[in-house]
């Protein structure tokens, strides 16, 4: 994705309370979805869930907390109203509490009726009915299989869907249909289907009227607490894609689906026509002739020209013209298919031929090969990599791009989306953590990890939005030395002012450099590795700001050049709020190597100490800004307060 600014999106809860952060932590949800249209109340368990004040949500919508003083430390009631405009889908959400920030758990929204299963419904005689159209919320909890039973009439065709993995469950499930005799039924078989991970679809058609069965259970045998899952019955398409694969800002047009089962579906329209480029469009696949919605699927806006392949390119003479930059979508509808566009590219120019540009669910894998005006194969990819050809013609010319399934494969769901550009200067941003917490009028260090490409001068780090959130990281030229070293560290300042409430904050890189900004890998590792994740599950990271503590800091090192080997005495000056008159324990925060400090306590009603730095025989010279974190309570919290710098000399 390519943007003018990077946009580092961190989603900020102000809390009535500042309190030296205790995370909370939330147990996968169960049931793990919510019905549009209406309000429902859900319990989310966990760990920490006291003093809750807010819920952080990838979807707009109404949040009701619903406090119990008997369980609110491990159960978190909270009635919930989604927002107009939404369809099935999958979003996060997160508990905000006085004391931090939650991590992150998938919760599914839909239009379907929703059920959650009795528990005992491990063999036929124990099934359990249900009456499409539903969904179904359940569980593996042990080496069982979970048995359901409806009625069907002979010709009846039934979507089957299981919700598993993509909800950041361990469950790898698999369905099986079984007639009114309890045999499988043809065609009533799903495992690892494409583009959904490795969840479960069936498209069934019912061979004769009559009580018909369907059974999930984990492929392996599995089972636990965190093997929970959805299954979607009703008359409606499997997507994994909308065909074309995206649309330019600023243009409106109609869209098919791919996937199984989409043949019959009614085109969607999309309108860009005022969406900004790397925003996301969400089409809602339905059959023409009625039933349910489907699971939503992703269309991206692009800043490119998009194209879509003539569906008679699959010989070089008929090859479909392309103008770069672009981007094009294309099918490969048949095994062993493949496809042929020719562009112009100028002598000395590199252009980057990127075949991964199909969004989070294609399933489909490229190869890709380069031919010349001849026909003569000139550069080709490295099918053990990514489908990404990096090209710089030794001449000016026209040119020719091959494109043909990995595995050779071909079918309604193999769908692509290339983008062919000249290469430009790129920087992709990503943090450590994906939550922080901030004391109101304090600060929090945000190590900034980067990854450049074609790139190596200097940039800026800001903060964009909301106002008055203060904090820069300018980045020098060759920085980070080492890519898995942060390249410096953002001091997020937050408004002594601010609201109490959930807010975004935007980080950006200055300037017209084109950036990305990834939480892939923390996001991922905090479902459950989850492996694929939707574009917007990993742009956003979050940030609790606690209430401002009672007191402040102030430091000043005395001998403010120290030789190495020798020491150093800081003072400590407290300034206390009216109503805190408690201690404060203090200690050195974070002290370049080499060099220590000893301990100290704040009397009640006192206001002063000091403190021993010490600075090793090995230590580094140079200026160091050394700071104190203060710790203390009020009542039944603990606060948490770090002090300005102090600068100390450190020579020979």
């Amino acid at each position: 994705m390519v943007r003018k600014t990077t946009l580092l999106t961190l989603c900020a809860c102000l809390q009535a309370s500042g309190v030296f952060a205790q995370n909370p932590e939330i147990k996968p949800l169960f049931p793990s979805g919510i019905g549009l249209g209406k309000g429902t109340e859900i319990t989310i368990k966990g760990t920490n869930l006291q003093e809750a004040n807010g819920i952080l949500a990838s979807f707009p919508g109404k949040f009701t907390l619903i406090p119990d003083k008997k369980t609110e430390a491990t159960d978190l009631k909270v009635r919930v109203e989604p927002g107009a405009n939404l369809g099935p889908g999958f979003q996060t959400i997160r508990v905000c509490t006085t004391r931090g920030m939650s991590n992150p758990r998938v919760i599914a929204l839909d239009t379907l009726p929703e059920i959650t299963e009795a528990g005992n419904n491990t063999s036929r005689p124990l099934a359990m009915e249900i009456k499409p159209p539903c969904v179904v919320n359940g569980k593996i909890d042990g080496e069982i299989t979970r048995w359901y039973k409806f009625a069907a009439k002979k010709g009846q065709v039934l979507s089957f869907e299981t919700l598993g993995r993509r909800l950041g469950s361990n469950l790898d499930p698999q369905v099986v249909i079984c007639d009114p005799r309890g045999r499988e039924a043809q065609g009533g078989y799903s495992n690892d289907s494409p583009g959904i991970l490795t969840d479960a679809r069936v498209r069934y058609t019912a061979k004769e009227d009559g009580v018909h069965f369907v059974l999930v259970r984990d492929v392996s045998w599995r089972g636990e607490a965190d093997f929970h899952f959805r299954l979607r019955v009703g008359n409606f398409p499997m997507a994994t894609t909308p065909f074309p694969l995206a649309i330019q800002a600023g243009k409106k047009g109609s869209f098919e689906f791919a996937g199984p089962a989409v043949e019959a579906t009614a085109q969607a329209v999309a309108d860009a026509t005022k969406a900004t480029a790397g925003s996301i469009i969400t089409l809602y696949p339905k059959f023409s002739a009625g039933g349910e919605l489907g699971m939503g699927v992703e269309l991206p806006v692009s800043n490119l020209t998009e194209f879509v392949e003539s569906m008679d390119n699959n010989s070089p003479a008929k090859a479909t013209a392309l103008t770069v930059p672009c981007g094009v979508s294309g099918r490969l509808n048949k095994r062993g298919e493949r496809d042929y566009y020719k562009f112009s590219a100028k002598k000395g120019v590199k252009l980057v031929i990127d075949g991964t540009q199909a969004g989070p669910f294609s399933p489909t894998e490229l190869y890709l090969e380069i031919l010349d005006s001849k026909g003569a194969k000139i550069q080709k990819g490295n099918p053990a990599a990514t489908p990404i050809l990096e090209f710089t013609p030794g001449a000016d010319g026209e040119f020719t791009l091959a494109v043909e399934h990995l595995h050779l494969w071909g079918g309604s769901s193999e769908v692509y989306r290339i983008v062919l550009a000249p290469a430009k200067p790129e920087i992709v941003l990503t943090l450590q953590a994906d939550r922080f917490s901030i004391n109101q009028a304090g600060e929090v260090n945000i190590p900034v990890m980067v990854q450049k490409k074609n790139f190596d001068g200097p940039f800026k780090v800001v903060v964009r939005q909301p106002a008055g959130f203060q904090g820069t990281l300018q980045v020098a030229k060759g920085q980070p030395a080492k890519p898995t070293d942060p390249a410096g560290t953002l001091v997020l300042k937050a408004p002594a002012n601010q609201l109490m409430g959930p807010v975004e904050i935007q980080l950006g890189v200055e300037g017209d450099t084109a950036s990305t900004f990834q939480l892939e890998k923390l996001i991922s590792t905090a479902l459950s590795g989850l492996p694929v994740l939707p574009s917007h599950f990993d742009s956003k990271a979050a940030l609790a700001v606690l209430e401002k503590p009672p007191y402040t800091l102030e430091t000043q090192i005395v001998e403010k050049t120290t030789k190495l080997g020798q020491k150093a005495t800081m003072k400590v000056t407290l300034k206390r709020d009216k109503g805190f008159d408690g201690p404060v324990s203090l200690a050195l925060e974070g002290p370049p190597k080499e060099v220590t400090g000893t301990t100290a306590t704040i009397p009640a009603g006192k206001a002063e100490a000091t403190l021993t730095v010490t600075v090793g025989a090995k230590a580094a010279e140079g200026k160091s800004a050394l700071k104190i974190t203060g710790k203390s309570t009020k009542g039944a919290r603990e606060f948490a307060v770090s002090s300005q710098g102090s600068e100390l000399q450190i020579i020979k």
